[in-house]
């Protein structure tokens, strides 16, 4: 494994464990899941962090997302869902 390479694996160790404990210390999150390529433990060089955050107060956490800037200065949200309610 190159040395870049690596470097790019621990800092996103290192976002993985910052989510987590930031999840943890919220009262109103429900369930954070790691998904894609690190969840397959198989992430190639320029693969991102994909997670979703199950909260009961959505809003809070994606405006501004200030606590994900805490983990990582540019973050992005990609897709936010409401959950399906079943009738």
């Amino acid at each position: 494994m190159s040395a870049r390479l690596k470097g790019r694996r621990l800092r996103a160790e290192a976002a993985i464990d910052g989510i987590t404990a930031w999840a943890q210390s919220q009262g109103d999150v429900q369930g954070l899941a790691l998904v894609g390529s690190y969840a397959y433990g198989r992430p190639p060089m320029a693969s991102d962090v994909d997670i979703v955050l199950v909260t009961a107060d959505k809003d809070r956490h994606i405006s501004g997302m200030e606590w994900a800037r805490s983990i990582d200065r540019r973050p992005r949200l990609i897709r936010r869902q409401d959950a399906l309610r079943m009738l």
